[in-house]
């Protein structure tokens, strides 16, 4: 019997699940919409639905790995904290819940620290003793790669790169600080950046775009404007790229990785985002101009999280 692993990997709008073998081949894979308004016990429904899928289709896995957002004690497989983007979830026990539905063993974390563990496994991480990884959506996730292992510090709260305040008067998060990495470059931030351009009156290729989505900005529709060299949206995605790299320099001058992993869905507007990221970056590290830090694109693309899942709960398994 090849050795495989069950993944889930939580998000806000999907749950997806999979059969991960012990090279992070994705074997089988099923998605259902998280529908996180509905509540914990509801997503819950939805995980234990969305594995049983997988499970009906597969041949029986070896272990449970899993990927949440907010702050997770690995040990006991409970949730510690989490936003509003998941309402009550905080206190959930996933691992009892998934035991007793699943009867597998269950291994679970944060979801970007699961990203994280994909990319070092068999990634863009690989051969890397010193990694940072980022994610860039709804929110901003990190993770930290020591020696192979993931860092999760004291309380498991290790990792936050998101909620690095960058200007201490600065607008409000999600997590009730002011002024964090998040609530400039999160997907509402990029929004709300559009719609100051068009309270403005700045005429934009995003609001021609947006006119064919019901009005609505998102951003991919930023992107899209960027492509036809429009500049309001470079514009954001520039500064947007300001504020990753200002960041990342309190990183590099605190951890020194070698190497940082940036994927999630906002990556893909990389080529709008990197030279001012890598400008501010340099400017901000001690030493900056003779720091040789990488900073490169994530590979395994959404399917990081499921992949990471897997080979963690293998390997925590001793398979």
């Amino acid at each position: 019997m090849s050795k495989t692993a069950l993944a889930i990997d939580l998000g806000g709008t999907n749950v997806r699940a999979a059969l991960v073998d012990s090279q992070g081949h994705i074997l089988v894979k099923k998605t259902l919409p998280t529908q996180a308004g509905d509540g914990a016990q509801q997503i819950l429904r939805r995980i234990i639905e969305v594995s049983q899928s997988v499970l009906a289709e597969a041949e029986t896995p070896l272990v449970i790995g899993m990927g949440s957002p907010g702050c997770v004690d690995s040990d006991r497989g409970i949730v510690l904290f989490a936003t509003d983007n998941l309402p009550g979830w905080r206190g959930t026990d996933l691992k009892g819940v998934l035991e007793k539905e699943l009867s597998l063993r269950a291994y679970i974390d944060n979801d970007v620290n699961m990203m994280a563990y994909g990319e070092s496994r068999i990634g863009a991480g690989t051969g890397v003793s010193a990694l940072v990884c980022l994610t860039l959506g709804t929110g901003v996730g990190g993770a930290v790669i020591l020696n192979g292992k993931i860092y999760r510090g004291q309380q498991y709260y290790a990792g936050e790169l998101g909620h690095i305040s960058i200007n201490r008067e600065g607008p409000f998060c999600n997590c009730g600080g002011r002024g964090c990495l998040e609530a400039y470059i999160g997907t509402a931030a990029l929004i709300k950046q559009a719609e100051d351009f068009r309270k403005d009156k700045i005429d934009s290729g995003i609001f021609h775009y947006a006119e064919k989505n019901e009005g609505k900005i998102t951003p991919e529709i930023i992107f899209k404007a960027a492509q036809d060299k429009d500049p309001s949206a470079q514009a954001i995605l520039k500064e947007m790229g300001h504020c990753l790299g200002f960041t990342l320099a309190m990183v590099v001058n605190v951890l020194s990785p070698e190497r940082i992993v940036i994927g999630g869905g906002i990556s893909r507007a990389w080529d709008y985002f990197y030279p001012s990221l890598m400008e501010s970056l340099r400017r901000q590290s001690l030493f900056g101009p003779e720091r040789n830090v990488e900073v490169v694109m994530a590979e395994l693309g959404p399917d990081a999280g499921l992949a990471g899942s897997g080979l963690y709960a293998l390997e925590q398994a001793g398979y």
